[in-house]
């Protein structure tokens, strides 16, 4: 396990918008610099950041992303009111110190937790793996850079297991990207890292390019992961794979992720497959309207039950199941309303995944338990919350993921899922 020393705090400018992978810091970063180095912001304010970020996030808005760094957010007084109940679910997990590694496992042999245990186990930010084990280097070695097996405890097959009982852990743009500051998101060694710290799955965006290939990118354009200002749809196959992904997660020169990533160009989604094989799920974000290339390079790799086509609309996963119904399908429900709406669209087999907003999990996860679905969350206010506790030098337990689970979420994907791995009751790597 290697710990990243925290970052300086970039200074900006009130309301300066430059584009993030030139000038925005990481909200991640920012919150590990010291408070001095934040302008004296308080933890709860910080929180209030992050919620902002988050909502940026969520509309690809770069520009309101730096904003909502620069500007401060909504008052405190509304903070205080939403922030604290937006704290107890979420989107994410700081990556472990190391508790819980290796020789400590507190996981049953089907990778389910261990509810006997005295208490949850303290987590801290901005760990992983050591470099060498998945970075470039690490390919010319006899691994290369992937561990032999599967080092999830939790069975491959578990989020299609209604009886399994493990709390599955999926990480955000491979292993959390920018704001885990473990590898570049999207990218293959993003993928290997998440091998190697034993999460259940990753989660991925696919986009296609002008000749109808599919690659891994979260955005449209390119620019702000490769620094190459030109939409991805706008590209051929070869221009786009051809672009290196940028290995600076912050501001400052110092800012990169560990270890040698100079060989990581835009990689395929053909090559993303072949690495998760057996190894990892899949929650596959599906930015492209090409459902049709989607479908035929998940049925090419044969992985049907690990790769899962998740669509904010649900005619596009119905579409994707009339292409071919060994397809697995996740949907996004926000409310009741859209759940009802969705199911009139699967009268017969149910999607296997349902992604959740915190706000109805409590409402919904029965009702999607009783299809023999899993309920899926993302947990970023949760991240915030514990990185507001380690700011303020409590001890993170993660215990605000642990309350997702117990309000009927199965799968959990997190910004820092090593950290949630740790929550959880396994150590990293698997252990």
């Amino acid at each position: 396990m290697v710990n990243q020393a925290a970052p300086t705090a970039a200074r900006y400018s009130r309301c300066e918008t430059r584009p993030r992978s030139k000038a925005l810091p990481s909200a991640a970063g920012a919150l590990a610099a010291p408070q001095a180095q934040l302008g004296g912001r308080t933890p709860a304010s910080l929180v209030v950041l992050l919620l902002n970020v988050r909502a940026a996030l969520r509309t690809g808005w770069v520009g309101l992303a730096a904003m909502a760094l620069a500007c401060g957010g909504p008052d405190p007084a509304t903070a205080a009111a939403g922030g604290a109940a937006d704290a107890a679910v979420g989107d994410g997990g700081l990556v472990g110190d190391g508790v819980g590694a290796a020789g400590d496992s507190s996981a049953g042999p089907d990778g389910a937790p261990d509810t006997a245990r005295a208490a949850p186990k303290p987590v801290q930010p901005f760990s992983g793996p050591p470099a060498g084990q998945f970075d470039c280097q690490a390919l010319a070695s006899a691994t290369k850079g992937l561990p032999a097996k599967r080092l999830a405890t939790a069975p491959l097959g578990c989020a299609l297991d209604a009886k399994c009982p493990a709390r599955l852990v999926v990480g955000h743009r491979g292993a959390g990207g920018e704001f885990a500051r473990i590898a570049p998101e999207n990218s293959l060694a993003a993928i290997r890292a998440a091998a190697w710290m034993g999460y259940d799955g990753v989660e991925l965006d696919v986009r296609h390019t002008a000749d109808g290939a599919l690659v891994l990118m979260h955005d449209g354009s390119a620019a702000r992961t490769t620094g190459v200002s030109k939409d991805v749809s706008a590209m051929t196959l070869a221009e786009v794979t051809a672009l290196p992904l940028l290995t600076q997660w912050g501001t400052e020169k110092a800012e990169v992720y560990p270890g040698d990533h100079g060989c990581e160009r835009v990689p395929t989604l053909a090559a993303a497959l072949e690495l998760v094989r057996d190894r990892l799920i899949v929650d596959l974000d599906t930015k492209t309207d090409r459902i049709d290339l989607v479908v035929a390079a998940i049925a090419k790799a044969g992985l049907y039950d690990q790769v899962f086509v998740s669509v904010s609309d649900p005619k596009r996963a119905a579409e994707a199941r009339a292409l071919d119904p060994k397809i697995r399908v996740q949907i996004r429900p926000d409310t009741q309303a859209e759940w009802d709406q969705a199911m009139l669209l699967f009268p017969k087999v149910a999607p296997e995944i349902v992604e959740v907003d915190p706000k109805v999990l409590s409402a919904l996860a029965p009702q999607v338990a009783k299809l023999g679905s899993a309920t899926f969350v993302n947990g970023f206010n949760v991240d915030v919350g514990v990185v507001a506790q380690v700011l303020n030098g409590e001890p993170a337990t993660g215990k605000e993921w642990l309350a997702l689970y117990d309000q009927g979420a199965r799968i959990v994907q997190t910004e820092f899922p090593g950290a949630l791995i740790v929550a959880v009751g396994r150590g990293q790597g698997g252990n």
